[in-house]
Parts: structure tokens; sequence; C-alpha cells
């Protein structure tokens, strides 16, 4: 089935449907998206309050480049969604290479810098020298994985615009879940695993980062609908 919404089916007899196609899935994602930090909050509060403190600040550190990939985010959904209205699919290509390029540019930007100001920014929020040591680690461990939610974001952000809500839906409630299920077993241990605490949180957000860009990856450069990733700028 389809996850893409049909471009013979966006006329204005039909517009409220389509718009609730288009939207539900958004709407889930986004719900999806918040349930690995509120699990890994919930997890580390059995190491005590500077763990918790650690995460919490450091997840919210870690994603602050977020705020400025929003732009290019919106910019990219917008040109594609142009482009695949007027059948372009020559500039779908070109825009779709663009967009990743930027993403994977970026994000190693700004993992470089946020590896070497991990202790920085802790300070700029006033972390004590406890939470400082664990924040410092959890940030360092997913500063490389900028890149990797870069792509995700873009990737997902490139989708959109195409008419294909679900498809983002569906790569972040897959990713949460997993995500989700190793913070469990790697914050607390299980069986063989020792409890690792922040450590586990911090490996459990980058895991999640990684297995997304990869999925996103995968399916563009196989082509996703209109969208392919040719990996090369025309």
């Amino acid at each position: 089935m389809s996850t893409q919404v049909a471009l013979d089916k966006l006329d204005e007899s039909r517009l409220p449907r389509t718009i609730f196609q288009l939207l539900w899935p958004v709407v889930l994602q986004e719900a999806a998206f918040g349930i690995l930090s509120m699990v890994t909050t919930f997890l580390v509060g059995k190491f005590g309050a500077s763990a918790i403190t650690a995460v919490s600040l450091s997840e919210n550190i870690v994603h602050i480049p977020e705020v400025v990939f929003a732009g290019i985010s919106v910019g990219s959904t917008a040109i594609i969604a142009r482009h695949v209205g007027a059948r372009e699919v020559d500039k779908v290509g070109r825009t779709v290479s663009q967009a990743m390029l930027l993403s994977i540019v970026l994000g190693i930007i700004f993992a470089i810098i946020w590896w070497f100001l991990a202790d920085w920014w802790l300070w700029v929020f006033r972390a004590k020298p406890d939470v400082l040591a664990l924040g410092r680690d959890y940030i360092r461990i997913n500063a490389p994985c900028i890149i990797f939610f870069f792509i995700l974001y873009g990737g997902e952000a490139l989708m959109r615009g195409s008419g294909d809500t679900r498809t983002p839906m569906f790569i972040t409630v897959t990713v949460e879940i997993i995500g989700t299920t190793l913070a469990f077993i790697l914050i607390r241990g299980f069986w063989i695993v020792p409890a690792m605490g922040v450590m586990g949180a911090a490996i459990a957000r980058a895991s999640v980062s990684g297995l997304g860009a990869v999925i996103v990856i995968v399916l563009l450069v196989r082509g996703r609908g209109i969208l392919k990733w040719t990996c090369v700028m025309h």
C-alpha cells in the first residue's frame, strides 16, 4: 500500500480528507518522539538526582542544533512540495541531493563543535561538578550522532514534502521502540549486561539516531516514490 498522497487527489473537493491523511501521521510521530526521553528520565531516577539532571540537561543541549536545522528542514519540505506538484522529477532529484549533502555537512560541523564545547555548555547552564561529569559523557557520546539525526530529520522533511507523512511516522515509531528497549537493558542492566546508568541512556539515544539515519539513507537511495538520492550533485 502506498504511503504517499496521490497528486491527482489534491483537489478542493477532497481537501479536508487529504489534510487529515497528511496530518494524523505527523501528530502520531510527534507523540512518539518523546517516548525515549520520558522512559530514559524515569529509568535513571534509580541513580539519583544528579543522573536525572545530567540526562535531562544533556539531552536538551544535544538537540540545540535542531533549532538551526529546523529552517533548512522547512525549506526543503517547501521546495520538494513545489517540484513534486509540478512533476519536475529532475529538480526533485537535485533538491534531494543538495538537502542531504547540506544535512551531512552541517551535522559534521555541529558534531565537532558540540564535542569540544561539552564542558562549556554545561557550565553555561550552571551544572554542578557531579552533573558536569555525567553530562560530559552523555554529550560526547551523542555529539557524533548529530550527523545522524540531521540526516534523519532532513530525509523525513523531504518525504513529508513529497506527500508521504506515513513513512517518517513509521521510522520514528520503530526507532523509538528499539531505543526504549535498549534503554531498559542498558540503564538498569539485564542478564549479562551490567547497569550502565547515564552511559546506557547516552548509548540508547545514540543508537536511535544512527538507526534512523541508516533507514532514511536506504529508503532514499533505493527510491521512495518520486524521491531518489543519487548522491550526485546535478
